[in-house]
């Protein structure tokens, strides 16, 4: 099977995306991630789905700082980044 590694340098739009992929490769629920994040579930859904696009700034840090957080364990446990 191939590898998917992330890409993190993705801007803040493409990262509700990633972080739906990410969400589900890790296989954590809306709420989990929601909470983890400081938002509500329903906030999260919306910014997953697009109905939401523009999340306060202290947002899409929590949000920015998630997905690399989490992206650099998976990455490195599937061998991605390494030379």
């Amino acid at each position: 099977m191939a590898k998917i590694c992330a890409d993190t340098s993705v801007g803040l739009h493409m990262n509700f995306t990633e972080l739906k992929l990410l969400r589900d490769r890790l296989g954590l629920s809306q709420g989990y991630v929601a909470e983890e994040i400081g938002v509500s579930q329903a906030y999260l859904s919306r910014l997953e789905s697009g109905v939401r696009d523009n999340p306060r700034p202290v947002v899409a840090k929590a949000i920015q700082q998630f997905i690399r957080n989490h992206t650099k364990a998976t990455d490195a446990a599937i061998g991605c980044g390494s030379k």
